[in-house]
């Protein structure tokens, strides 16, 4: 068997996720925290995905089949869920065993893949070390929804061409598992935080009644500095403006920071050197 190394695990934008504001919760699956394209059911990625799809349903459902004859109490695609809390979420983690039975005291998981080419012995395999990545946690969060060690998982891979599979024994390593999955739940919470607080700022903008312009047109320049004022907010950066008396220095950057202000929540702060200064800021405002 040969393992290749599985694509970076941050959060995709295009996972199923679902979130609720309201009590704080985080419902996802097993997919997600691995965050792979490759956690499909096959290993070929063609442009044919219906028919390859329908071609490893077909596969997938002869060789469960072939197991409920095999081991009584064969079970094929249970659903599981996990809870947890983690950083104030209630996380629902689910997903769905493909096949999972007892043998020798050992609960056995099996996740199946399909590939369109014929057979391989198991030492000739190339798998995606994200395969192993989901059945491995699919083994820990079994142990941890039924209290009991004794879990380990066969990677299946069956042949479309002519329905033979080889396999591949997978055990699990909880504390490494344990520690993936916080990891993995702590970098989809970070998002789903970042998700919440654009939501909040998008409806917050919705209510807020734009702010106008205190004069009825600009005078030469001052469009010019507004928009590199908010342009240097927007991007966290300091910005030092000379510019000769009469141009509207003192408007231009008020109503740039006002209006960056309202819809971010800051504060703003206008330092002068004079207390006249200060009277031309306060007569602005009004």
């Amino acid at each position: 068997m040969v393992v290749t190394d599985a694509a970076s695990q941050s959060p995709k934008k295009d996972m199923s996720i679902k979130i609720n504001d309201h009590d704080q919760t985080v419902t996802l699956s097993v997919t997600d925290l691995c965050g792979e394209e490759l956690c499909s059911g096959s290993l070929n990625r063609t442009p044919l995905l219906d028919i390859r799809g329908e071609l490893g349903r077909e596969v997938h459902q002869y060789y469960q089949s072939k197991q409920v004859r095999t081991f009584p109490g064969y079970r094929v695609e249970v659903p599981i869920s996990h809870e947890l809390e983690i950083d104030g979420f209630h996380v629902i983690i689910q997903g769905r065993l493909d096949g999972v039975y007892r043998d020798e005291g050992f609960w056995v998981i099996e996740e199946m893949k399909s590939t369109l080419g014929r057979s391989q012995p198991a030492d000739d395999l190339i798998v995606s070390n994200t395969y192993l990545l989901q059945l491995r946690l699919y083994i820990y969060l079994w142990s941890r929804i039924h209290g009991d060690d004794r879990v380990r998982g066969r990677l299946v891979i069956i042949s479309c061409s002519d329905q033979h599979s080889s396999s591949i024994d997978v055990s699990g390593d909880p504390p490494v598992m344990k520690n993936f999955l916080e990891a993995q739940i702590r970098k989809v919470l970070r998002e789903v935080r970042r998700t919440l607080q654009k939501d909040k700022e998008e409806e917050s903008n919705r209510r807020i009644r734009p702010l106008l312009f205190p004069f009825p047109q600009m005078r030469r320049h001052q469009e010019q500095m507004i928009e590199a004022i908010e342009s240097a907010l927007q991007s966290h950066q300091p910005l030092l403006v000379s510019a000769p008396t009469g141009i509207g220095k003192t408007v231009a950057a008020l109503f740039a920071c006002l209006r960056f202000s309202r819809h971010h929540g800051s504060s703003v702060f206008f330092l002068t050197s004079k207390t006249t200064q200060q009277r031309i800021v306060a007569d602005t405002l009004k």
